[in-house]
């Protein structure tokens, strides 16, 4: 063979060879067993955010890779029908400013109009996915000009990727501090004292379960609160069987034991404690109890139980 093609021929084939390989790997795609790039959403029930591996282009520069994560937020589909996109229809995400390892990013008007616990995870999904970006740190988030806030009014800021924690499964949970406003009776059980709870908030169950159970445990059970002040307005044995929203309206289903009432606790002011700590969410404007699924027409002497409930702030005592 020698004899046929001359060593310097060789050699020049072998760096030919080389370099077509190397040319060949710049259309090559980076995966999850590479590069790890994933797309962030949420499962169906909206309860968990999921995840996917992206290919991406090596040839990508780092802003290039943005655009394509924003576009894979806005418009991707994932692949596993058991995921949805992180950001509902109708609602966008674009790039306002990359400095300094922050990125600002908007998010169209019709963001504010998703649940208080799906938004979270929104979040969550947006921030894991986007400081995969090498020099991105930290993502703020704009509302019509305004940093978003938490359910409390408080501006969210800068959020980072490790504010989100995976757990074993490989899903996501957020934790942050919530602040939750419950009503509890006063001592004498006829007007409602406005409480303000700082809460761990993972996201594994909804706000409004988590409002509920805080009722539930009753005011024994908040740090700092002078229950000398204060009274339950749920009977303690009290089960939630369920709660859900439709249409502004939350549905909640108690165990028999609601009906039980607390003693010295008057109905008007259980039933409005109940409904307006729910409507202090912000997606709720109405409350329809159930008792183990079927309506009940009177609790303790009060009538037309059986109906819709709107916020009543006429028996709160003003801070």
């Amino acid at each position: 063979m020698n004899k046929r093609y001359p060593k310097t021929y060789l050699i020049v084939l072998c760096l030919l060879v080389s370099v077509l390989g190397t040319a060949c790997q710049g259309s090559t795609v980076r995966t999850e067993d590479e590069d790890g790039y994933r797309i962030y959403y949420l499962n169906k029930e909206e309860t968990q955010v999921v995840s996917e591996a992206y290919k991406v282009d090596t040839t990508d520069s780092d802003k290039e890779l943005l655009k394509n994560l924003i576009h894979e937020l806005n418009e991707g589909i994932p692949s596993n029908l058991t995921y949805e996109k992180a950001l509902p229809e109708n609602v966008t995400l674009s790039e306002i400013r990359w400095k300094d390892h922050q990125l600002t990013i908007n998010v169209s008007a019709e963001y504010e109009r998703i649940p208080n616990e799906t938004e979270v995870l929104c979040r969550a999904a947006i921030v894991k996915t986007l400081c995969q970006v090498e020099g991105i740190d930290t993502v703020e988030m704009y509302l019509n000009g305004n940093p978003i806030t938490d359910n409390a009014g408080v501006p969210v800021g800068l959020m980072s990727a490790e504010d989100f924690i995976d757990n074993t499964g490989g899903e996501t949970n957020f934790e942050q501090n919530i602040t939750l406003t419950l009503y509890f009776a006063e001592a004498k059980g006829k007007k409602l004292i406005p409480t303000n709870v700082n809460i761990i908030f993972d996201g594994t169950i909804s706000v409004e379960e988590l409002v509920l159970s805080k009722l539930i445990e009753g005011p024994e059970e908040i740090e700092n609160l002078d229950t000398s002040k204060t009274r339950p307005v749920i009977a303690k044995d009290t089960k939630l069987n369920s709660v859900s929203i439709k249409d502004g309206v939350c549905n909640v289903d108690f165990s028999q034991e609601f009906l039980e009432g607390v003693d010295g606790v008057e109905a008007d002011t259980s039933i409005y404690a109940i409904v307006d700590s729910l409507v202090e969410i912000g997606n709720i404007d109405r409350v329809k109890f159930t008792v183990e699924g079927e309506e009940v027409k009177t609790y303790l002497d009060k009538n037309n139980f059986d109906t819709v409930f709107e916020r009543n702030l006429d028996i709160v005592i003003s801070k």
